[in-house]
């Protein structure tokens, strides 16, 4: 691959990347001086594209340094590459000095020139910068007598703003060599301690949470005064040193990555569906939910009064059940000495068993995953998850409308739902005529019909997407697709409601009309959706066919190949199937009191054989039983990999459809993709 450069140019560095596009130097030594050559590189496709120069020193008499970063701006389809550059002084007298001396510059690919920005931040930038969730990284640069190196400053990318945000803990004495990283397209922050230990944290909403910690065996060599700023010696200035700022920081259930939410997701739909299967015997079960900041006095005193009225009922057995109940309630309660961050829900009472032969009590109570905003006291013959159900529900929802020749779609997506709301089809005239007449497009009659087209999509938008009490959009934002410039048209059409053009996030060209449309759509905006669950899903699933399709032999399938590469620790990423029907049996041999492990799907639980010794015939008697999922939600962490539910069949990409023949070979430390269905 060509760089495209007439110089001579010995000098390749690597600056960073964003969104697979890596960005170089081309220089004649190994300084950063503005003034040398900013080329993007694509290496899926081997294209490169050379900035326009740029060239802006701030004085003849001292050096300029700048740093960069290239970003993405989701809003308008765009790459930006940010460049802040500083004079060098040789003393600078102070923080106000070094900032007259800072200059922006932005330039949009494609375009052919850069332009200045008004906003500067407010601190020197040093390092180039990380991308992630549309804002650019980086630290600050060491300024004598200020105490705001290695903090952080973000820009935004679609704003153009600059913003000074706090590190992530507290430094003391030797932690040195800090640094921003990209951690799978979160931004990371590094420290270092003496060359004897490292420290990641990671930015997660708006907050630094640990990522991990590990020791150097043995200790790296120590370099005194050695640091990304030369002029610090940790042992002389300590002005680096004061007032840094810890975050708070709690690790309930909001701190935790979204791997472990969705965890806690899926626990939360089966219990719903658990306590919806039960039933009693008359007003025998307990629903009880405290909000956040409910207080546990209130309750206690409520269930007091409530127990003395139960107890004038008349029917002993109702009686019974019911004050057993609150009893229960009133003892899972003394459990707590507040309402938990995220309210506490509690669930208890006689239930029947699935035969409806026998009676079994049962007790629940657990913090919510995100805060509850119901409160609630029932006591009836089934327990009520009306409000854990809300807590499923995804608070945003967004709106697609699909254009081509043959109709129009309209469809929602929300969380990892997707549903087709409406379409009609349309039979608009082909641009060319039988002959291919080249004047055929620009015939009115085709003019008219597309215009009339136009109009009609763009009222049932408002019709659809329009509520019509009261006048305001119900999707949190909307996204138009379609072909041959009918997406631009609808956009631009006078019908379409200004309520809805105000609500647009991505304008986008598909290939495809109706379903293959709108799955195409949601794909080419992931940028702008990177948090829904449905996006998530298919990007995770595009990975593991990447590495099917490649061959390299880090994926694997099936149970048992999976289980047994769980226990050599080698997986990285476990993908299961959220409605996988596979049991873990704990198993006892009746003669020898061995005890066995299987996982047996509903056919081989129908199969005796599976509950004998092969040897020996001898019984093996059920011990343990438990969803497979159910084990590994809880026991995935000591296996050193995360847990991806899916929860819906996401579609192949077309160079998947050969048939793939995966085996379990050397398994090596590397990390290696598995699935179970």
């Amino acid at each position: 691959m060509e760089l495209g450069c007439n110089e001579s140019l010995p000098v390749v560095i690597v600056r960073g990347s964003c969104n697979w596009l890596l960005y170089l130097s081309l220089a004649q030594n190994h300084g950063r001086d503005l003034g040398t050559t900013l080329v993007v590189v694509n290496p899926l496709r081997k294209e490169c594209y050379q900035l326009p120069p740029i060239d802006i020193r701030l004085g003849k008499t001292s050096g300029t340094r700048e740093s960069c970063g290239l970003g993405f701006d989701a809003s308008t389809n765009t790459f930006k590459m940010v460049c802040v550059s500083v004079r060098r002084e040789a003393h600078p007298v102070s923080l106000d000095e070094v900032r007259k001396n800072l200059r922006t510059r932005v330039h949009v690919l494609g375009t052919d020139s850069w332009r200045d920005l008004p906003k500067v931040p407010s601190y020197p930038i040093t390092g180039e910068g990380v991308f992630a969730h549309g804002y650019l990284y980086w630290l600050t640069a060491y300024v004598p007598g200020e105490a705001y190196s290695d903090q952080v400053i973000r820009y935004d990318v679609r704003k153009e703003e600059f913003r000074l945000i706090y590190p992530t803990k507290e430094t003391g004495d030797g932690w040195i060599n800090t640094r921003l990283v990209d951690l799978h397209g979160e931004v990371g922050y590094s420290y270092n301690h003496l060359g004897k230990t490292m420290e990641v944290w990671v930015l997660k909403q708006k907050e630094w949470v640990p990522y991990c910690r590990f020791d150097y065996k043995p200790p790296l060599p120590f370099v005194e005064g050695f640091n990304f700023h030369p002029q610090f010696n940790p042992k002389t200035d300590t002005s680096r040193r004061r007032s840094r700022r810890r975050p708070s920081s709690s690790f309930k259930m909001s701190d935790v990555d979204e791997a472990d939410k969705n965890i806690a997701i899926w626990k939360m739909k089966n219990l719903i569906k658990e306590l919806e299967a039960a039933r009693g015997n008359g007003t025998s079960m307990i629903s009880l939910i405290m909000p956040p900041r409910d207080q546990i006095s209130r309750v206690t005193k409520m269930l007091e009064d409530e127990f003395e009225t139960a107890s004038k009922m008349k029917s002993r057995v109702n009686r019974q059940y019911v004050l057993g109940a609150i009893t229960s309630a009133q003892q899972r309660l003394m459990l707590y000495n507040k309402v938990p961050p995220n309210g506490l829900v509690i669930y208890t009472g006689t239930i029947l068993t699935d035969d409806g032969k026998k009676e079994k009590k049962v007790t629940k109570d657990f913090e919510p995953f995100k805060p509850i905003k119901d409160s609630l006291y029932l006591c009836d013959n089934k327990f009520h998850t009306e409000a854990l159900s809300e807590l499923l529900e995804s608070d945003d929802m967004f709106g697609f409308i699909i254009m081509d020749g043959n109709g129009t779609l309209f469809g929602t997506l929300s969380g990892n739902t997707r549903e087709v709301v409406h379409k009609f089809t349309e039979d608009l005239p082909m641009k060319h005529g039988r002959r291919k007449q080249s004047a055929f497009p620009f015939a009115p009659f085709h003019m008219e019909k597309r215009h009339n087209y136009v109009r009609k999509t763009a009222e049932l938008a408002t019709q659809l997407y329009i509520n019509p009490a009261t006048g305001q959009s119900n999707v949190s934002g909307l996204i138009l697709a379609g072909s041959a410039g009918l997406e631009t048209d609808l956009m631009q059409c006078d019908m379409f409601d200004p309520c809805l053009r105000a609500k647009i996030m991505n304008v986008v060209a598909v290939s495809y009309g109706e379903e293959h449309g709108f799955n195409q759509a949601i794909q080419l905006s992931s940028e702008v959706l990177p948090n829904l669950k449905f996006v998530q899903e298919k990007r995770l699933i595009g990975k593991y066919f990447e590495e099917i399709s490649q061959d390299t032999d880090k994926c694997v399938f099936g149970v048992d190949d999976t289980l047994e590469s769980l226990e050599m620790g080698a997986v990285e990423n476990l993908i299961v199937w959220e409605k996988l029907d596979v049991n873990l049996y704990v198993l006892k041999n009746s003669t020898s009191s061995e005890i066995t492990t299987k996982h047996l799907n509903r056919e081989q639980e129908a199969d005796q054989s599976n509950f004998r010794d092969p040897q020996t015939n001898a019984e093996l008697e059920v011990q343990e039983k438990m969803p497979l999922l159910e084990w590994l939600a809880n026991e995935y962490k000591k296996f050193g990999c995360t847990l991806e539910c899916m929860c819906r069949v996401v579609e192949p990409r077309a160079s998947t459809r050969a048939p793939y023949k995966l085996v379990l070979k050397e398994v090596r430390d590397d990390g290696k993709w598995y699935i179970i269905q």
